[in-house]
C-alpha cells in the first residue's frame, strides 16, 4: 500500500478543486492536481521537520537519522518501489515534486533520500524474492541506510573501466576485492549495492552486488570533510574478500547502473531545483524590502534584469526536468540522453540562479545567517556526482550522432546548444546533422561550455517575432553556404 502522507494526498487530490497558481515560476505551476498535493504534502513535512534543524545539522555535520525515519513514514524513502513490495509506486514525474519541495528546506538530506531510494528501486526491480522480502521492509523505513557504490578513484565519469573484482564462491555468493569512492553513507549505511567486475573488461563484465553491513572484509575510510552536503557521511569503501550476494544477471550490472542513473540524474536535478527556488524567493523578497539610495533595490533597473535571467533560468531548467521524466515515464527511446541533458541544464543554470541570489544580499549573502551559503555549498556537488556536466555535454553529442536518439518527424525537436547560439534542427539526417555541427565548428564550444540537448515537446520551433527576419537571414545564408535545403536551422545569438 501507498504509505503515510502521500497516500493521504492521493486521497484529497480525488476530491481536490485547486488550480495552478499565478505565479508561472512557483514549483506547483504545470503540475497535475496529484503531483500539487504530493508537492503541498512533501513541503508541510519539509518546512516542519527539516528546515528548522537543517542549519545546525550542516554546522554540526550531523546525519539527522530520526528525520529521514519520519520522512520514510511519509512514503518518501521508497518512492520507486511497487506498492506490492511496501512501497509509494509513484512514476519518475509524481515523486519529483517530493525531492524539490524536500530540497527547499535542505538539499543535502533530499538527495540522500534520493539515493537511498535509487537503492531501493534496484532491489525492487532486480532482486529476487528473497531479496526483496528480507531487504525491502527495513529499507522502506529507514531503519536500514542504503548506499550506492559505483565509483572509485580510478573511474569516475569512465564508469566501465571499473577495477572491483568480484570471484565467485558458488550458490549466487561472490568475493569482492577493491575500492569505492565518495560514497554517500559510507560508513553508516546497512545495505551497500556495489558495481564490481565478475567477467572480463568492458560494460559486459558488470555485475550488480549487495553487500550488508557487517560483512567481513568490509571496511570504511574516514568520513571525507566536505565542501557541502556536510549532513550526510561520505567515505571510502573497501572490499577485503568480503562476501557479496549477486542482484540481478550477472554480466548486467552496469546495463542496470546506466538505468538507475537515468533518474537519479533527474532526482539530483529536481535538488538543484528546490535550492534554486529557495533562493530565488529569498533574493526577490531581499530586493524587494532592502533600500539603498531612498529606493528598493528592486527599483535598480541592473538588479531588476538579474532577476529576471534567475527567473527564466529556472523556468527553463525546471520545464526540462518535468519534460525528461515524462520520456523517461513513456520509455522514450531518447530518454537517457533527454536526462543527461536535462540535468546539466537544471544543475548548472540553477548553481549559477543560486550564486547570484547570494551576490543580491551583498555582504548578508556571505553570512550563514541568511542560509543562501549553505544552499550554495550543498548544490555545488550536483554539477559533478551521477555524471559531470563536462561528461554528459561529450555524452550528449555521442549519442545524437549515433542514433539513439530517433531520426524521424515524429520525434521531439532538439536543441544543440553552443555557448554564441543554438541550433534547433528537425527532421534532420544523421549525416548532415554531423557536418553542420562540424560546420558550425559547434563541437569544440559543446564540450567547454556543457551544452546541451534540450526537448521541446510541447514548444513550436522558430525564433521569437522580434527576431524573425535576422534569423531568417542566418538561415538563409547557411542553407545556402552548405547546401542544407532540407536542413532548418534556426540560430537564436
Amino acid at each position: 500500500m501507498r504509505r503515510g502522507f502521500i497516500s493521504a494526498a492521493l486521497r484529497r487530490c480525488a476530491l481536490s478543486t485547486s488550480s495552478a497558481p499565478a505565479d508561472f515560476l512557483h514549483p506547483t505551476f504545470g503540475l497535475t492536481p496529484t503531483q500539487r498535493d504530493i508537492y503541498d504534502t512533501a513541503k508541510a513535512f519539509a518546512d516542519a521537520e527539516i528546515a528548522p534543524h537543517a542549519p545546525r545539522w550542516d554546522a554540526e555535520g550531523t546525519f539527522p537519522e530520526a528525520a529521514l525515519r519520519l520522512a520514510a513514514a511519509s512514503g518518501f524513502a521508497a518512492m520507486w518501489v511497487r506498492e506490492a513490495h511496501g512501497g509509494a509506486g509513484l512514476s519518475r514525474a509524481d515523486s519529483l515534486p517530493v525531492l524539490e519541495a524536500i530540497s527547499e528546506a535542505c538539499p543535502s538530506t533530499a538527495a540522500y533520500l534520493s539515493i537511498h531510494g535509487m537503492v531501493c528501486a534496484m532491489v525492487d526491480r532486480y532482486g529476487t524474492e528473497a531479496q526483496r522480502s528480507r531487504l525491502l521492509p527495513k529499507l522502506a523505513t529507514m531503519e536500514h541506510f542504503a548506499s550506492y557504490c559505483l565509483t572509485e578513484p580510478g573511474a569516475g565519469s569512465d564508469a566501465a573501466s571499473l577495477a572491483t573484482r568480484a570471484a565467485p564462491l558458488g550458490g549466487g555468493l561472490f568475493s569482492l576485492t577493491g575500492q569505492k569512492a565518495f560514497i554517500s553513507g559510507g560508513g553508516r549505511s546497512d545495505v551497500y549495492v556495489v558495481m564490481a567486475r565478475s567477467g572480463g573488461a568492458g560494460p559486459g563484465g558488470v555485475s550488480a552486488f549487495v553487500v550488508e553491513r557487517g560483512a567481513p572484509g568490509l571496511t570504511f575510510g574516514a568520513n571525507e570533510k566536505k565542501l557541502g552536503w556536510r549532513n550526510q557521511p561520505t567515505a571510502q569503501v573497501f572490499f577485503d574478500g568480503a562476501p557479496a550476494e549477486l542482484l540481478g544477471a550477472e554480466g548486467a550490472g552496469f546495463k542496470m547502473a546506466m538505468a538507475a542513473l537515468d533518474g537519479g540524474r533527474l532526482s539530483i536535478a529536481a535538488c538543484s531545483l528546490g535550492a534554486a527556488a529557495h533562493c530565488f524567493g529569498a533574493a526577490r523578497e531581499h530586493v524587494r524590502t532592502r533600500r539603498q539610495f531612498g529606493a528598493p533595490l528592486a527599483a535598480n533597473q541592473a538588479l531588476a534584469f538579474r532577476m529576471a535571467d534567475m527567473g527564466a533560468t529556472l523556468f527553463g531548467a525546471r520545464a526540462a526536468v518535468r519534460g525528461a521524466a515524462r520520456w523517461l515515464d513513456e520509455g522514450h527511446p531518447a530518454a537517457r540522453a533527454l536526462c543527461a541533458q536535462a540535468k546539466a541544464q537544471a544543475t548548472e543554470g540553477c548553481l549559477r540562479v543560486i550564486d547570484d541570489a547570494l551576490g543580491l544580499h551583498g555582504g548578508y549573502g556571505y553570512l550563514c545567517a541568511t542560509n543562501v551559503e549553505r544552499y550554495l555549498r550543498d548544490a555545488r556537488v550536483h554539477t559533478i556526482l551521477e555524471g559531470t556536466s563536462v561528461s554528459g555535454g561529450m555524452g550528449l553529442v555521442f549519442a545524437f550522432l549515433r542514433k539513439l536518439i530517433p531520426r524521424n518527424n515524429n520525434a521531439p525537436p532538439l536543441i544543440i546548444a553552443g555557448h554564441h547560439a543554438r541550433y534547433c534542427v528537425e527532421g534532420a539526417s544523421r549525416r548532415k546533422v554531423m557536418r553542420l555541427i562540424k560546420g558550425e565548428n559547434s563541437v569544440r564550444r559543446l564540450v567547454p561550455h556543457q551544452s546541451v540537448i534540450l526537448p521541446l515537446p510541447e514548444v513550436g520551433v522558430g525564433s521569437p517575432a522580434a527576431g524573425a527576419r535576422r534569423d531568417h537571414t542566418r538561415e538563409t545564408r547557411a542553407t545556402r553556404r552548405r547546401s542544407y535545403t532540407r536542413i532548418r536551422i534556426s540560430v537564436w545569438p
